[in-house]
């Protein structure tokens, strides 16, 4: 149903809805891993990025942006583009009245808006939302869940398939039984939304017929760059400059030109390479990187009255602003220790299964007693890559990438994303 968009049409939309097996991950990132194999060699062509003698903007004088700053220049989108795109990329599915596949899966690697897109989604075609079932139906594979949830005379969208099982000896008989229910069309046209390392888990325990299911392709460089740009344009009449704060070298295209008569666009930084490789391409991951990596530079001071640093610190108020970006070595991203803990991958690895899970369900699933899964979620709050989130556990957007990086050394079963 959905195809992978040719160069063009990804240069038009920021997202683009392809079969799951067509995921690509930005070029970006396979550049990176050949850069961590011939380190050394690289760094001696990477004169171009080589600081200058004289910063622009010494790195101590910069201020980092309140969350209240960072909510203008770069808050989280909504939902509706995203809706829209998938809208185009089901199109043919919603006017067909009896499609080969009633159900079809989308598949978002964590922190990629996938609840809030599809919740848009749900309103807007006033299709029924399904609530995921309570953690005693999932043990006792209670099935009058299903029978209430789902209603095969009206469309439905379930978005969170990760919460219909727990890794448990008595976790995964309902969502086995679903997938069989939803696989035979027995329970009307719908759209399901899974986690990438629920659907990797689940398709590797689960025998049954792979399902139609799509992913939202992974944002590149460009389309980082021309996110960014819409986003910081959201921010009242501003026009903001985004440049490097050693060398003044932009790192955004200027929002309103160079003003020069030739208007060739300046070189930009590489920073947005290194940000859609470390991220693999996943928005919200980019995202928090990107505020964490924004300052303002010592001619914006605070407003009269208003604390440096707070939430009620101003934006910058001159008609077009400069903020300062952090050069990407010196961007704070979190990290795991490179030595091997068998219970920190496993507290992880449960972790990202379910996309998050309170302390109490994660001693009924782990083998692990009480006292050192909280010893563990410690050390993981202290590194920066997990925290709680409405009552639950889960990986943070800046520490995902060492997460990943961490269990896959350690040889656990991965996403594809």
């Amino acid at each position: 149903m959905a195809s992978s968009p040719s160069n063009g049409d990804r240069s038009t939309a920021l997202w683009q809805y392809v079969a799951a097996r067509e995921y690509a991950l930005p070029a970006d990132t396979v550049e990176q891993k050949i850069r961590s194999g011939i380190g050394a060699l690289w760094k001696k062509f990477e004169s171009e990025e080589a600081p200058p003698e004289s910063p622009v903007q010494p790195e101590a004088d910069l201020r980092e942006l309140s969350r209240l700053q960072a909510n203008v220049v770069a808050p989280e989108p909504a939902a509706s583009a995203a809706a829209e795109a998938l809208d185009a990329a089901l199109a043919p599915w919603l006017a067909d009245p009896a499609p080969d596949h009633p159900v079809v899966f989308l598949v978002v690697p964590p922190h990629g808006f996938r609840e809030k897109t599809l919740d848009t989604w749900t309103h807007r075609h006033q299709w029924q939302g399904v609530a995921p079932p309570d953690t005693e139906a999932v043990l006792a594979n209670d099935g009058q869940w299903m029978r209430d949830a789902f209603n095969d005379r009206q469309p439905w969208v379930f978005p969170c398939l990760e919460r219909a099982f727990l890794r448990h000896a008595r976790g995964l008989s309902l969502v086995r039984g679903l997938m069989d229910a939803l696989s035979a069309g027995q329970l009307g046209r719908g759209v399901v939304g899974c986690d990438s390392w629920a659907w990797a888990y689940l398709m590797h325990i689960w025998r049954g017929r792979s399902p139609w299911s799509l992913a939202a392709q992974a944002f590149d460089h460009e389309h980082l760059a021309h996110w960014f740009g819409r986003l910081a344009a959201g921010a009242g009449q501003r026009h903001f400059d985004f440049r490097q704060a050693r060398d003044g070298r932009y790192v955004l295209p200027p929002a309103g030109g160079t003003g020069e008569e030739d208007d060739t666009p300046p070189k930009t930084t590489s920073f947005l390479r290194h940000l859609a490789a470390h991220a693999r391409g996943i928005p919200g991951i980019a995202l928090a990187l990107w505020r964490a990596s924004l300052r303002l530079g010592p001619e914006d001071p605070p407003e009269d009255g208003a604390d440096e640093g707070s939430d009620d610190t101003p934006t910058p108020t001159a008609p077009h602003s400069t903020l300062w970006v952090t050069a990407w070595e010196a961007v704070h991203r979190p990290s795991l220790p490179s030595e091997k803990d068998r219970d920190l991958a496993f507290v992880a690895h449960t972790l990202l299964l379910h996309d998050g899970l309170s302390e109490e369900l994660l001693a009924d699933v782990l083998p692990l007693s009480a006292p050192r899964i909280r010893q563990v979620l410690s050390k993981l709050e202290e590194t920066g890559t997990a925290g709680v989130d409405r009552d639950r556990w889960r990986i943070t957007a800046p520490g995902y990438p060492a997460v990943r990086q961490f269990l896959q050394n350690e040889g656990y079963l991965m996403d594809s994303f």
